[in-house]
This record gives structure tokens, sequence and C-alpha cells, in this order.
């Protein structure tokens, strides 16, 4: 098969998030498959393909900062502007870094948009830019890995441009993900909902759905009608090395090596 991944993080990129894509395009290579693989572009890295080989092309993308990072960086050059005619006298735990348990309503919603779905935003339309020409010229399946789940709105344009077979992976939940608990000053009642309609049109649009572990399957099948549970893949993450087989002896507990 010719494979179309998408994943925002790839080896060698220098976080946790690659380690997945990483292996499931080696599995996927190991089986004979040829994959193109669409990234973002590491810092100080020059254009081009990263790896050119007769079964694997990796294409990183360039994309501009999420607005929220430019919003951050004015914020911290005010507040250093502000501290430089302060009275030398006082310390920089006079200067709260955290935000405020409360903020207006507006800047919220605003903030929340910024958000939405993540602060990778701007990969959106340059990974559907760059893999757009690929999938015209003939795949057999698009593969999205996320989080970050702007890789996942980039696949449900291609798959409504051009009807490609289309497998969207789940690491992690997304709008049931309590996690985000924590970060509520980032969200609003029109983020939430926005949220909630484009992981709805993802699990009713996309041909598989692949989740790493039995919860995460679990929760996403609740949101879906009965009819879409066939389209779900269970892809545990797996362990490259056993250092002791019988730890992991009892045939109730399934591995996977992905």
């Amino acid at each position: 098969m010719r494979i179309l991944v998408i994943a925002h993080a790839f080896p060698p990129y220098p976080a946790s998030g690659a380690l997945r894509p990483g292996n499931v395009v080696a599995a996927l290579r190991r089986r004979g498959h040829a994959v193109h693989v669409i990234t973002s572009r590491l810092r100080g890295e020059p254009a081009g393909a990263r790896v050119c080989e007769p079964d694997l092309t990796v294409l990183p993308v360039r994309y501009p900062p999420n607005p929220r990072y430019l919003y951050a960086a004015a914020k911290a050059a005010l507040r250093h502007v502000c501290r430089s005619g302060a009275d030398p006298s006082l310390n920089r735990a006079s200067f709260p870094e955290s935000m405020p348990d409360s903020i207006p309503t507006w800047k919220r919603h605003l903030l929340s948009l910024l958000y939405l779905p993540d602060t990778q935003q701007g990969f959106i339309p340059a990974a559907v830019a760059r893999s757009l020409p690929i999938v015209r010229r003939g795949i057999d399946l698009l593969y999205t890995t996320g989080p970050v789940f702007s890789t996942h709105i980039a696949g449900l344009l291609l798959k409504q441009m051009t009807g490609v077979r289309w497998a969207a992976e789940f690491r992690d939940l997304w709008t049931q993900d309590p996690s985000r608990e924590h970060t509520g000053h980032l969200r609003s009642r029109a983020s939430v909902a926005i949220e909630t309609w484009l992981e709805s049109r993802f699990l009713s649009s996309a041909d598989h759905i692949v989740s790493v572990s039995a919860g995460i399957q679990r929760q996403l099948m609740q949101r879906v009608e009965t009819r879409f549970h066939g389209n779900f893949i269970l892809a545990r993450n797996g362990i490259v090395q056993l250092e002791s087989q019988a730890v992991f002896s009892s045939p109730k507990t399934p591995l996977r090596v992905l």
C-alpha cells in the first residue's frame, strides 16, 4: 500500500509525542508498505525532504506561530519594560507569572479560540497544501495521529476534498480528557461546542478510528452511533523488548509492538 501519514511530531523531534508516529511508520515499512510522512519542520532544519528513500519520504513543513505565542511574547515584553522602570528593591517574585484565577469574559473567549483545537493551528493549512498533491497522485490510506488534534482537522479536510480512505489515531482523549480542566482559562462555551462538533465529525467521517488503549476506545465509541463501532481499531503502544517474559505471561494481557 501507499500510505500518507500526517504527524505533527516525528523523529528526531525532541518530544515523546514523536515516538508513536515513528513506531507506526516503522511497522508499516516492515510490512512492505511505502510511506510518505508530513510533519513539522524542526528549528534550523533546511527546506526539503528530511528523508528520501524508496519506501519512506519525510517532508517537513514550516508554518507561522500561533497568535497566542505572539500575544504571550508581547505581554512578556511589556512586563519587561514595566520592570525596567520599577524600584530595584522589588524582586522577581513581586510579579506573578501565572494566569490569574479569573479573567475578563472577552479575554477568556479570545484565548480559547486561539487555543482551538490547540496551539498548532498553523500546521493545518501547511499540511493540507503539502499533502494534497500526494493524495491526488494516488494513495491507499491517509493516516493522521494526534495529539496535536490539528492533524485530524487536516485529515478531515483532505477526506472532504478527495474522498481518500482515512484512519484517525487517538493517542489521548480530546474533549473528554480530564486534564483539560486544568486549562479552564483557555476554554469557553463557544470553544467547547466547536471542539465537540469537530470531534464528532472526526469519529463519523474517518473510515478507521485507531486507539492506543481500551479506555480511550471505549470512551470514543460512546460518542458515536452503534453503526460506526466497526470502524474502531485497538492498537496498543508496544514494548520493543521485554527483559522478563514471565512478568507478562498472563494471556489476559495482550501486547502489541508498534
